[in-house]
């Protein structure tokens, strides 16, 4: 958001508070003007996944639940401006993880009409003609994955307005229909398989240790995010490398919020499910927004050093970096390239990696009841390792440029602080 050059710090926040509230009511309203549409939808995708329950189809019918259910969740978050709902988590998550799961049902669509040979058909033409709504939206998520997020780089109003509640509603209820036209049309066949989770379960008692200590790296990188904020406010212009400590704070502030979610589930005071009518857990969602979170923050991660080292290879992603860095066998790297070179060898690294792999290009189904306190496990030792990472960079970013948090940062922080006991 561009403001006055002339306006004080705390005028440029209250017109952004402003703007915020604006946006949320003006989402809100769309949102409750598609309501109807929606629950039948929402109807028809519940009855579909039992009928489907051992079919082919039913990876692609979980993850057009995952799109619907990210209404749910936009109307919760849009509706904490009316309420007390303040901590949960931002609607722009929710448009992320929303323009994610487009490109996944996509890919996974057309691929059904490739391997089939289906591609002079007419419901590939209906596909074609579907696809053509988020053009876009595909070239964001390719920003939101493998640059600088869009949100934090000047394209948030563009976004909001291109990626608006009609057209997602739309969007849904079209690529819904023609799923089920493919079954009508014998296309697809056979038994889904599950995606096997091999993490090892970590005692509950370990992982209230971890996260404990894992909520006091997130308030540091609280404050410092904070700290960055008023200085933007003040006319301080981020550079490339300030703008990916940005990104990569308050994606971790968001797994955080999300991972509440995922041990909470059914108790959580932020969540329900009434405007979609969708018949599915709050878990299930949470859980696979955190893999997308920490899968971008990987990439994030590859991004910063790409930059930072001035790489010259083809791709920013992070495996494809620090493999780059590991064939030139530097033994005086730094301690951070150290840690980052050993979550690219981590049991969890190569674990959640899998599962995303799975999740986004396989035709499988993640048994999210089954794996419950694998996933939990493995989401929260991760949570640790990202979190442990991420403060050693905003700590160096600030030391290099001679930053320091104010106490009005950490006192803002503090009122605000969002760590929960397990």
């Amino acid at each position: 958001m561009k403001y006055p050059d002339k306006l004080s710090s705390l005028d440029k926040q209250r017109l952004y508070d402003k703007q915020t509230e604006y946006d949320y009511r003006r989402i809100l309203n769309s949102l409750r003007d598609n309501s109807e549409t929606v629950k039948i939808i929402g109807t028809s995708l519940n009855n579909a996944i039992i009928d489907m329950e051992n079919e082919s189809i039913k990876y692609l019918l979980e993850d057009i639940m995952h799109l619907l259910q990210t209404l749910d969740y936009l109307f919760d978050s849009c509706s904490s401006i009316e309420g007390s709902n303040v901590k949960f988590l931002p609607h722009t998550a929710f448009f992320r993880e929303y323009v994610t799961t487009l490109k996944v049902v996509d890919g996974k669509i057309y691929d059904i009409f490739n391997e089939r040979k289906l591609k002079d058909s007419e419901l590939f033409k209906e596909f074609c003609n579907i696809s053509e709504l988020i053009l876009k939206e595909k070239n964001w998520r390719n920003q939101i994955e493998h640059n600088i997020d869009p949100f934090y780089d000047g394209d948030y109003f563009e976004i909001i307005n291109e990626v608006n509640v009609e057209k997602m509603v739309l969007y849904i209820g079209g690529i819904f229909d023609l799923s089920m036209k493919l079954i009508d049309a014998n296309y697809l066949k056979g038994k889904v398989e599950n995606i096997k989770v091999t993490y090892k379960i970590v005692p509950l008692s370990e992982r209230i240790q971890t996260m404990s200590r894992a909520n006091k790296l997130q308030i540091g990188i609280n404050e410092m995010l904070c700290e960055i904020s008023h200085r933007v406010m003040e006319n301080n212009k981020l550079d490339d490398e300030g703008k990916n400590i940005i990104d990569l704070g308050f994606k971790y502030l968001e797994l955080n919020k999300s991972l509440l979610i995922v041990y909470k589930d059914e108790e959580s005071e932020y969540v329900n499910q009434s405007y979609s009518g969708l018949k599915r857990e709050h878990y299930q969602y949470f859980v696979r927004m955190s893999i997308s979170i920490i899968y971008r923050i990987f990439d994030k991660l590859g991004l910063y050093l790409y930059k930072k080292m001035d790489l010259r290879i083809k791709k920013s992603y992070f495996k494809a970096v620090i493999d780059s860095i590991d064939k030139k066998n530097n033994n005086n790297s730094s301690l951070l390239i150290k840690d980052l070179s050993d979550l690219r060898g981590s049991t969890e690294y190569i674990e959640m990696s899998r599962i995303r792999q799975n999740i986004a290009h396989k035709k499988l189904s993640l048994d999210f009841n089954r794996s419950s306190e694998e996933m939990r496990s493995l989401i929260t030792n991760m949570f640790d390792i990202v979190g442990s990472i991420i403060y050693s960079l905003s700590e160096e970013y600030f030391e290099n440029n001679s930053l320091s948090v104010s106490n009005r940062s950490k006192s803002e922080v503090a009122q605000n602080s969002i760590g929960k006991k397990l």
